[in-house]
């Protein structure tokens, strides 16, 4: 599970990741309408070899429009020639507030309409294989285009289904004056996910989504971005030697003691067994 102070290296191992460890779900840069892939043309532009040329002639300005043979006639050149010398009039315009405030009321109804088709409604379900029913179905976050849903907690389900390590999840989305419609759906193996750490300063592709499992934040969209165990200065301590040293004296010191009470108890017993020593120590005693 992500918090403030994110975790530099992830704490669950690949192939241990379970449906379990998953506790919410993120979706970022929501787009209802698929990509706009290259053209083909464009993509053999971007392979040609002239490629180079063309861009360092365009940027020196070394080409220019080639001119029919009617610019060439002696009456278009007249007239070419006239308009340069001649200067502009000047535009007279004149606004009113009746047509500033319909500009003002277009442009705000346009942004209006960007803004309704940038943002929508949405919820998913997460589905596992075998069982009909979703797992588990999300609440509906309104108008935005990235989303932050609610954590879950799924340890508490059976096991066929908390510890499968497979899921499917399927995202409902629609605009604000729309009815609801299927937007994706994405079969998820959390082995294959990537660790990423944090949310902050990514460009996401269109409709990505983010996993918040226990120990950190993972995505199919980045690559892996483990930090180094963290160095900590060395800390003095006693050689090996001075150790050894040590436990052979405690080893000898239990010996010891041991044996101590080893030779107590077998005097005992003698004193107690040989009737000839035995008053004479009780009188002693």
């Amino acid at each position: 599970m992500s918090t403030l102070s994110e975790p530099r290296r992830p704490r669950l191992l690949p192939q241990n990741r379970k449906l379990r460890h998953l506790k919410g779900l993120s979706l970022r840069n929501l787009c209802f309408a698929p990509a706009h892939r290259q053209t083909t043309d464009d993509a053999v532009i971007g392979r040609s070899p002239h490629r180079a040329k063309l861009e360092a002639l365009h940027e020196a300005g070394s080409l220019v429009h080639s001119r029919s043979s009617e610019h060439l006639r002696p009456d278009a050149l007249r007239s070419s020639s006239s308009d340069v010398l001649r200067p502009p009039n000047a535009r007279r315009t004149s606004l009113s507030l009746g047509s500033t405030q319909l500009n003002l009321q277009s442009r705000q109804k346009k942004l209006e309409e960007l803004v309704e088709a940038a943002v929508g409604d949405v919820f998913f379900t997460l589905h596992v294989t075998d069982v009909e029913d979703p797992v588990y179905i999300s609440e509906v976050c309104e108008r935005s285009a990235n989303f932050d849903f609610q954590f879950f907690d799924l340890s508490n389900r059976q096991p066929s289904i908390s510890r499968t390590h497979r899921l499917t999840i399927r995202l409902w989305a629609k605009r604000p004056k729309d009815a609801w419609s299927f937007l994706l759906e994405e079969i998820i193996d959390l082995r294959q996910l990537n660790f990423i750490g944090t949310l902050l300063d990514r460009r996401y592709p269109p409709n990505a989504l983010v996993f918040h499992l226990e120990d950190g934040v993972y995505s199919f969209d980045f690559p892996n971005k483990i930090s180094d165990p963290k160095q900590i200065p060395p800390i003095p301590t006693s050689s090996y030697n001075a150790l050894m040293k040590l436990a052979n004296l405690e080893s000898s010191i239990e010996d010891a003691i041991e044996t101590q009470k080893h030779i107590m108890h077998q005097i005992n017993n003698i004193l107690q067994e040989d009737p000839l020593i035995h008053p004479t120590w009780r009188k002693r005693t």
